[in-house]
């Protein structure tokens, strides 16, 4: 590293954020002849640059923004069998970019103790599952990077034997009384120089499977954003950077599941091989197609609206409307053996007046929506089918929809008292009859594990009954 890539990261992991003009006012008398301070700032991996229209001049520090991330992996069963971490992947993009995995180092969040390394032969071919997300040059320089002698082989013999250097976790589990785990908890200790605090996953952090799809949806949601942005030309590391950046849920933030494992429940989200190295884009989309599509346009593809047509949610999102994809997913769910027509499932569950931004917007919704009434993902939040349960489901989304009534259609057309008296009403209906339920379970030890759950629904449906009330009393 030269003396102005020290200053460039010394500077970068200073502050949260910082405009333009600080960082030229520092490292303006020794940057580089013939480069400006603002594209390195943009393609040096060590900040994100505003992608506001109004405040493009601002860049925020990837140091700061990751420091305290918690994120899960999983361990393969070689990895188990030997009681040893193989970085590769894995712990992306949670470091410096310009780091190679062999420059990591974990510390026993128990016994404070640094996890101890060790080299060990593997052959190249079978260590492609453990670095497929990097790009192929990154790969290359990674293996050599464990070992100089693996460059006679990288390249060469995709069956001959390479040295890599992987975590010893021994200790590490003996330490805890353990037997080896299977899922494993980071923390990001420091970004820049690629330190991480390391756990085992307690029972506490194993969730279900709602908060799994939760998670998973809001990663694909933010990635829609990625592919907005950026279209195919940034690698995995970047996009899934930019991803945690642009979520505005503090849900990625919390170790739920593993980055694979809601890349795996995505239905439209998968890796795919473009110009010679692995990236995340649509599932069902030929990403030659985005190419060829921005030569004939010489523009975004995705720019035929004015507004974002990526996805459901990026649609809701940019026009106010307070529902998700999933909420969808659940209105087919709970009265699909109703057998309802896409017309009555679209008037069922969307306000009557959207703003869309133009007609190209209008038209996306109306067929992604088609496209999931068509092909829905089954959404369990409970392992049984009772009609309690049933109940339950059918009441959220009627007192969601009743809630999207009042708290997004009143902004466009005035609603009388006499409406929202009805209204009030149905809720308070709907909140008795949970309320039973709620005591029947309490009154039947076996059906105790679905307390928590009903309890949680019933205050999300008694918080939106006081804002209808608070309305009625305006």
């Amino acid at each position: 590293m030269n003396n102005f890539e020290d200053s460039l990261i010394k500077f970068c992991s200073q502050k949260p954020h910082f405009i333009l003009k600080e960082a030229e006012t520092v490292l303006g008398k020794i940057k580089p002849h013939n480069q400006s301070i603002a594209d390195l700032l943009e393609y040096c991996s060590l900040t994100f640059r505003d992608l506001s229209k109004k405040q493009n001049d601002r860049f925020f520090s990837r140091h700061h923004f990751f420091k305290g991330f918690k994120f899960k992996i999983e361990l393969s069963d070689f990895e188990i069998e030997n009681s040893l971490l193989i970085p590769g992947h894995k712990f992306i993009p949670f470091y410096f970019s310009d780091l190679f995995s062999s420059s990591l180092s974990l510390i026993d969040n128990k016994t404070k103790k640094p996890i101890p390394s060790k080299r060990i032969s593997f052959k190249l071919r079978d260590l492609y599952e453990y670095y497929f997300a990097f790009p192929s040059e990154t790969i290359k320089e990674s293996i050599i990077a464990d070992d100089k002698t693996n460059s006679k082989v990288i390249g060469k013999n995709p069956d001959g034997i390479v040295t890599i250097r992987v975590f010893d976790l021994k200790q590490f589990f003996k330490s805890l009384n353990c037997n080896n785990f299977n899922f494993l908890i980071l923390e990001v200790s420091d970004w820049t120089k690629g330190e991480f605090i390391i756990d085992i996953c307690k029972n506490e952090l194993t969730l279900d499977q709602e908060q799994a799809y939760m998670f998973a949806e809001e990663l694909e949601s933010s990635l829609y954003k990625v592919f907005e942005y950026f279209g195919p030309y940034i690698d995995v590391p970047e996009q899934l950077a930019w991803a945690f950046f642009l979520s505005e849920k503090k849900i990625l933030n919390i170790p739920i599941i593993t980055l694979e494992e809601a890349l795996h429940i995505s239905e439209n989200i998968d890796y795919k091989y473009f110009e010679d190295n692995s990236i995340l884009w649509f599932k069902n989309d030929d990403v030659t197609l985005w190419e060829k599509n921005c030569e004939t346009t010489n523009n975004n593809p995705f720019s035929i609206s004015s507004g974002k047509i990526s996805s459901i949610d990026s649609i809701f999102d940019e026009l106010g409307i307070p529902l998700t994809s999933k909420e969808l997913n659940l209105f087919i769910n709970t009265f699909g053996e109703k057998d309802l027509t896409l017309s009555s499932f679209i008037s069922n569950c969307l306000p009557v007046h959207i703003p869309f931004k133009d007609k190209a917007q209008e038209v996306a919704l109306l067929n992604k929506i088609e496209e999931l009434y068509e092909n829905p993902r089954q959404i369990i939040l409970f392992p049984d089918n009772s009609s309690d349960l049933k109940f339950i489901h059918s009441s959220v989304i009627r007192l969601r929809k009743i809630f999207i009534f009042y708290s997004f259609e009143k902004l466009t057309v005035n609603r009388s008292k006499e409406e929202a008296s009805l209204a009030y009403r149905e809720i308070r209906d709907q909140i008795n009859s949970l309320s039973s339920i709620l005591s029947f379970y309490m009154n039947n030890p076996d059906n105790l594990n679905h307390i928590s759950k009903i309890s949680a629904l019933t205050d999300y449906i008694e918080n939106h009954f006081s804002i209808i009330e608070s309305f009625l009393n305006n």
